[in-house]
């Protein structure tokens, strides 16, 4: 660098601490703010890579999509929470799954039946809801989804997180004498692995606050 490129450089880093002593504030200002665009930015980018991964693919190659996916998607990853339930859970070939029915064997007005092709609908804004209960004391209530051909995993996601749920399986959609995953507490997005599989499958819920939803049902193949 010659010696008169030097002065130059000298003499704008003295004209900018001036400009810092005099307007720190300003100075402060400027910098928070371009640090929290950029966080904002790199976040974006993890939702948009986390909506394409989880959603918008595997709809696609299950022949299930609405415009109101990606946005629905996006709300649901920032609710925050997301228990995959393994490695495996993330892994196979998408399967096509239908929700068909709500489950409610110790209760006679049904579940929202009306609600039910929420679930599998493609689009995590809507869902299938139970009841609203005060105390819960019933041994379970659910829905039913009928996959084309055998699963091993089988992905919940929710905008009521916190319930109580398994999977159940059985030839019958008014039947299920299997208990083919682990109960867990469902989060935002929560995949059931699965040792073994069934003509149909229950999403039985055990425990819930009020009520519970189920906004989209995914499965996979191994």
């Amino acid at each position: 660098m010659s010696r008169g490129s030097t002065d130059v450089l000298v003499r704008g880093l003295r004209v900018l601490g001036i400009g810092i002593r005099e307007q720190w504030r300003v100075f402060s200002l400027a910098v928070i703010g371009s640090a929290l665009y950029g966080a904002m930015t790199v976040a974006s980018a993890f939702v948009m890579g986390r909506v394409t991964a989880q959603v918008i693919v595997p709809a696609f190659e299950s022949g299930h999509t609405t415009a109101g996916a990606p946005a629905g998607a996006a709300a649901l990853i920032l609710l925050g929470g997301d228990d995959s339930g393994g490695a495996s859970g993330s892994e196979g070939s998408p399967v096509r799954v239908q929700a068909i029915a709500s489950y409610d064997p110790e209760g006679g007005d049904g579940e929202h039946d009306e609600k039910v092709v929420d679930a599998t609908d493609g689009d995590p804004v809507t869902y299938w809801t139970t009841e609203t209960y005060r105390t819960f004391a019933k041994d379970g209530v659910g829905i039913v989804v009928q996959p084309d051909g055998d699963v091993s995993s089988l992905t919940v996601r929710t905008d009521t997180p916190g319930f109580t749920a398994e999977i159940r399986a059985g030839d019958s959609p008014t039947s299920f004498d299997r208990t083919v995953s682990a109960a867990k507490t469902v989060e935002a997005t929560t995949t059931f692995d699965l040792d073994g599989s069934g003509r149909y499958l229950l999403i039985w819920i055990t425990a819930l606050d009020s009520r519970a939803h189920v906004n989209e049902v995914t499965a996979r193949a191994s």
